[in-house]
């Protein structure tokens, strides 16, 4: 026997997604009713087109309301339940899906977010049409089958609904969180359920009101046992913690979930998320690595937590510690997994960039990894490298023959040092943008061209006083006098970082030279920058400047103990570790003392700082095995 489905939907305004969504069901359901809620734009006009029902009702801040008003206009054996700003994937056999006849079925709904990200997690969608079947709450409306579990017979569905409304842009047009809130509100008042705190603690995590979002989310806790959201309810509260301050807390709340949900690979990311931000570098590791034995598992999945962003994670925290083969290695995994996901190859680049590998080896190795087969991943690419400020910039432009704006071309000259060309086309920009003002005064600086830098004072934020120090410097003058404002300080880093970038080291050190009178925060950002671009040697001499005006600082410690470790001179870092466990007696200090002992197979030190981590931070992990 064949089953009717009737497709069943609320709109308004909805005239940018829904067509989309009634092409993807029309073959596949038996009837659509439409039930508006005030529409003034073409929606009614393009639901006609499908041969829908079309009727009226008027909005009383109830989604649930309006939901079940439309279930009343249905005459099929099924209902089918979707959003205007959802679609049904082409493959989707919603008959074959209900020839069972079952009570209800649960759909995987993959929600599209901003970055190529997605969030999939599970939904009924379809269910009998009847009338016990019936939806509840003002918002986050649900299938109220709370008191009917044991007489409801459950199927899975291997339709998959795509939803869009989660993007930035979408949550910014519709301002979805300050709709929402009132709505809420009033739900939680009148119907303070597990699941209704739940999602008022989320509104509230959405506006960073964490204190509010924390408390909501221990009411929801109480009544969340065998409820499909509670995985995402404590990892959630756990990132509250953090975000108040409370770090340890949130770590000591995720494991406790891992130990009711092991396979949850969100549980586990965030796990990552934590170790990594307290500075327990061991257990970030092992915590991403359990992701990937695991994949993307969970009841709610944010797709890639269990391959490439997992490796994508990894590549960070391997960078961070000098391991930059490594890095390299699960970058590449990242992008195999995803081309589409720009924060991997983002920080390709910039891995290769310290790798100090050849341009042209960048080219055809990237080639093998991102072969560009529509015109959409070439511009994703082109925006990036233009972002980065790439030299391969000018290589894709030339080679896959793109007329580029003036803009554009004048970058791409700059950063593979045709600094000639670089002037003339942007001689060619009428209006140059905000954005490009460090670009034109880097270039002032290296060709000592005064109109340049007058152009770019005339698009930058800076006072007459701070124009000034930059004057100085262009005219190799010593600002020793000046005192160096916030402001001044981050347009300085930033021309350092394109001088550095541009291996311009000549000019570098001339307007270093002029600041020598600098105090160590400067110094520190500085050795900083040169040790995120890949000079360990020259962030080492800098950063011993800072570390002269001011021994007791924590950072400067840090980096230098680091960069002393990965450049091999491991007595040096041995004595910066040593100083920071008396500055700051915290486990990650404990954690590089251990690493540093077991460089130098000092196996007394080892023994020493795992007694000492054992005793003290039993949240870690990775010290029970070794």
């Amino acid at each position: 026997m064949t089953y009717t489905i009737s497709l069943c939907m609320i709109v308004k305004n909805e005239e940018k997604v829904l067509e989309k969504c009634l092409n993807s069901v029309q073959s596949k359901v038996d009837e659509i009713i439409i039930v508006d809620t005030g529409s003034t734009d073409r929606t009614l006009e393009i639901a006609e087109k499908y041969q829908a029902k079309i009727y009226s009702f008027e909005w009383i801040n109830d989604f649930a309301a309006a939901r079940n008003y439309s279930l009343d206009q249905a005459t099929s054996d099924y209902l089918l339940v979707l959003d205007a700003d959802e679609y049904l994937e082409e493959q989707s056999d919603l008959k074959k899906d209900i020839a069972e006849f079952k009570d209800y079925y649960i759909m995987r709904i993959k929600n599209l977010l901003s970055n190529n990200r997605v969030l999939t997690h599970s939904s009924i969608r379809v269910f009998k049409n009847e009338k016990r079947l019936r939806y509840k709450n003002r918002l986050h409306e649900h299938l109220d089958i709370d008191q009917l579990e044991n007489e409801l017979s459950r199927g899975e569905s291997d339709a998959i609904v795509q939803h869009t409304g989660y993007t930035d842009e979408v949550m910014e047009e519709k301002d979805k969180r300050n709709r929402n809130m009132p709505l809420m509100q009033i739900e939680v008042k009148e119907n303070p359920t597990s699941y209704n705190l739940y999602n008022m603690a989320k509104l509230y995590m959405n506006i960073e009101e964490y204190d509010k979002a924390f408390e909501y989310f221990k009411k929801a806790f109480v009544g969340s046992e065998n409820r499909m959201y509670q995985p995402e309810l404590l990892t959630k509260m756990a990132s509250c913690l953090d975000q108040l301050g409370f770090i340890e807390d949130g770590l000591k709340v995720l494991e406790d979930a891992v130990e009711l949900y092991p396979e949850d690979t969100g549980i586990w990311n965030e796990r990552g998320n934590l170790f990594k931000k307290a500075g327990y570098y061991r257990d970030a590791e092992l915590a991403w690595l359990h992701c990937l034995a695991i994949g993307d598992n969970g009841i709610t999945v944010n797709e890639g937590v269990g391959s490439y962003i997992a490796y994508f994670n990894l590549a960070v925290l391997y960078d961070m510690q000098g391991k930059l083969l490594q890095s390299y290695e699960m970058i590449v995994q990242s992008i195999q997994f995803n081309i589409a996901f720009v924060p991997s190859l983002n920080k390709y680049f910039e891995i290769v960039l310290k790798a100090n590998i050849p341009l042209d080896d960048i080219y055809n190795n990237f080639n093998l990894l991102y072969n560009v087969a529509s015109v959409e991943e070439l511009q994703r690419l082109l925006d990036l490298l233009y972002t980065l400020r790439h030299p391969l910039l000018h290589q894709y432009i030339e080679n896959k023959n793109i007329v580029a704006e003036k803009h554009v071309s004048a970058i791409s000259y700059q950063y593979i040092k045709q600094y000639d060309l670089a002037q003339k086309y942007w001689g060619e920009v009428e209006e140059v943008a905000e954005e490009n003002a460090i670009d034109l005064i880097t270039l002032a600086f290296i060709k000592k061209d005064i109109e340049l830098l007058i152009r770019a004072k005339s698009i930058i934020n800076v006072s007459e006083k701070e124009y000034k120090i930059i004057k100085l410097l262009f005219d190799n003058q010593n600002t020793e006098s000046q005192k160096l404002s916030a402001n001044i300080k981050n347009i300085l880093i930033d021309i350092f970082d394109k001088l550095i970038y541009l291996q311009e080291f000549d000019v570098l050190q001339t307007m270093a030279n002029l600041l020598s009178e600098t105090n160590s925060e400067f110094q520190y950002r500085f050795g900083k920058l040169l040790s995120e671009k890949g000079y360990s040697e020259a962030a080492i001499d800098v950063l011993i400047k800072a570390y002269n005006q001011n021994e007791g600082n924590i950072d400067i410690n840090i980096l230098l103990g680091d960069l002393c470790i990965s450049s091999g001179y491991l007595e040096d870092a041995q004595l910066f570790y040593n100083k920071l466990i008396k500055l700051k007696p915290e486990y990650s200090s404990y954690e590089r003392c251990y690493n540093i002992a077991e460089k130098m197979n000092d196996v007394p030190k080892m023994v020493e700082m795992q007694s000492i981590i054992k005793e003290k931070y039993p949240l870690s992990k990775w010290i029970t095995t070794v």
